[in-house]
């Protein structure tokens, strides 16, 4: 077998398909990520102006300099939203708040911390096997909380824990309040998007791109991070704090918008992801713009008294609770940052943003074609592979089987006995996925058509996606999946699969993964319980389910 050490320096190209742009991919994606966070700091900017209580020429004079803390803001969420983490966009908030806050800001670090520590007792559940399951259903009944409610529990347990220190504020700085109403209007639209997006997802059951354990677990630690750094924040100028909020905010909103309706859409590929928002920002030129305009208009015409209603109605709320009102205007960084920690998690769960602008990536194929995709990585497959080949066989099954360069190397002669049976060999995550990619080459005698993407630090880097597209191969997520933890599937999990894939009647990349509570057996029982499942299903490799141009059975 020749060495893998030898490189790949061309760039393949990939024919056109109907229903995608000429240039399936922008050849700089960072300008348009830039144009995104600079549209997002614009709004941030402008709203922190219009919302400001303060000397009117003042604020219009510094303009410019809330416009460049509300970029940081905006570009800080979208490094998470591109990687696909809330980590890495944690790490640069907490940086900008300890460049900005300097070592005055860390006087109150510690009870911050303290303040913060339910949420991280509460992750360190859902690290726990034995008491994972029910974070699974605290996270599945936390979807379906109705979105007013929670909106108001929002607001009375941010505004509840914000007076705890307001004591720790009462710098002249404070003085200077915001109007409530402008930027808890757009608080709210942000929360009913996001909510909406993800209770009406074209994959209800489907588990797309995350499970809900990783995505509440991401959302409790942005929580809690960014409730130290909401306290660090009181150190600091209000109109700073706010611009960075805002700038998050209308990241995350912008963001939202066009990934939610090439999800209303059904897009396959990036391609047609790209097309859709084409559309989708013309509809912000001619319907979103102008009602941004009579709304404010509106704001001007009856603000006052609309505000003064506001006001009055959450003065009595508070005084039933026995609290002041003197630091209800420092909420509102901490409601932005809350809702900015929740969104995040939610947007990678649903849309893999960095996939459809670095590669030619996939999360389903096209629906009503009768035709499925089962993927399974080899490290699961190769200990039963032999019990699985009379039932594969039999259903005339081809499977999708993921392997790493190390797959490869030890395991190459039943890897090619697998592809003379029909099955089909694409990559998975690598973070040398050109040395994967020339060994596929040597083993098979062709190079490798598709690669695979997942929510671990490999699979969803920028740089990964970049290459797997030069290379010439496409990147699969997946739409269902199908996470094995015991013997076999439970009757719940059956129940959400077959619900996903009879909804879509095709097209469905269905990816099963094993858990550490799986046996040895677990591959083989879950892999012939779903054959069974579909059987009215074609599973074919994903060169003849994920395309943009499939031809539909309807």
């Amino acid at each position: 077998m020749a060495s893998a050490t030898t490189t790949t320096t061309t760039t393949a190209t990939m024919a056109r398909e109907r229903g995608t742009l000429k240039h399936t991919l922008p050849r700089r994606p960072i300008i348009i990520i830039a144009i995104v966070g600079i549209f997002s700091a614009l709004l941030a900017a402008q709203l922190t102006v219009y919302s400001s209580s303060a000397n009117e020429d003042a604020v219009a004079r510094n303009w410019w300099m809330y416009f460049g803390i509300s970029c940081l803001g905006s570009m800080e969420v979208l490094v998470g939203i591109v990687l696909g983490d809330s980590r890495p966009q944690l790490v640069v908030f907490v940086m900008i708040i300890l460049l900005g806050g300097g070592p005055a800001g860390l006087g109150d670090a510690r009870s911050a911390i303290q303040a913060a520590a339910p949420s991280y007792i509460f992750l360190v559940l859902t690290l726990s096997k034995s008491t994972r399951p029910i974070i699974d259903a605290v996270a599945t009944c936390i979807q379906h909380i109705p979105l007013v409610i929670l909106q108001s529990m929002l607001l009375l347990l941010s505004t509840s824990f914000v007076l705890q220190y307001n004591t720790q504020a009462k710098s002249s700085s404070f003085a200077e309040s915001f109007s409530l109403l402008p930027i808890f209007t757009i608080t709210s639209i942000t929360l009913t998007l996001l909510h909406a997006y993800n209770q009406n997802k074209s994959h209800k059951h489907g588990n797309l791109l995350s499970s809900s354990t990783n995505v509440l677990s991401q959302s409790i630690i942005g929580a809690a991070c960014h409730t130290i750094s909401s306290i660090l924040l009181y150190q600091m100028y209000p109109m700073y704090a706010t611009s960075i909020a805002l700038g998050e905010l209308f990241a995350i909103l912008t963001t939202a918008f066009f990934a939610s309706i090439s999800d209303v859409w059904y897009s396959v590929g990036s391609g047609q992801f790209q097309m859709v928002s084409l559309d989708s920002a013309g509809l912000i030129l001619y319907f979103i713009v102008p009602a941004t305009m009579l709304y404010l208009r509106f704001l001007d015409q009856y603000g006052e008294r609309v505000g003064g209603v506001m006001n009055g109605w959450v003065g009595g709320l508070m005084d039933g609770l026995g609290m002041e009102l003197d630091g209800a205007n420092d909420t509102l960084v901490f409601i932005l940052s809350v809702t900015t920690a929740i969104g995040v998690p939610i947007i990678n769960a649903l849309c893999p943003m960095g996939g459809y602008l670095f590669a030619r990536a996939y999360t389903h194929g096209q629906p009503n074609t009768k035709k499925v995709a089962i993927c399974i990585n080899c490290s699961d497959l190769l200990s039963d592979v032999s019990t699985l080949q009379s039932m594969l066989e039999q259903r005339k099954a081809v499977l999708n089987i993921y392997v790493t360069l190390n797959d490869m190397q030890s395991h190459s002669q039943v890897l090619i006995e697998l592809a003379k049976q029909g099955h089909y060999i694409a990559l998975a995550p690598s973070a040398n996925i050109e040395a994967a990619f020339n060994e596929y080459n040597n083993l098979f005698g062709e190079a490798a058509g598709w690669a695979f993407s997942n929510s671990y630090a490999a699979g969803r880097h920028p740089t990964y996606l970049r290459k797997a597209h030069d290379l010439g191969m496409k990147v699969a997520y997946w739409s269902t999946l199908v996470r094995i933890e015991g013997a076999t599937l439970s009757e719940e999990q059956r129940n959400y699969f077959v619900s996903d894939v009879a909804d879509k009647n095709g097209g469905s990349i269905i990816y099963i993964s094993c858990g550490k509570g799986a046996s040895k057996d677990s591959s083989s029982n879950a892999l012939s319980t779903i054959v069974e499942l579909i059987k009215d299903f074609s599973i074919a490799p994903l060169s003849q389910v994920v395309k943009d141009d499939s031809t539909m059975r309807l």
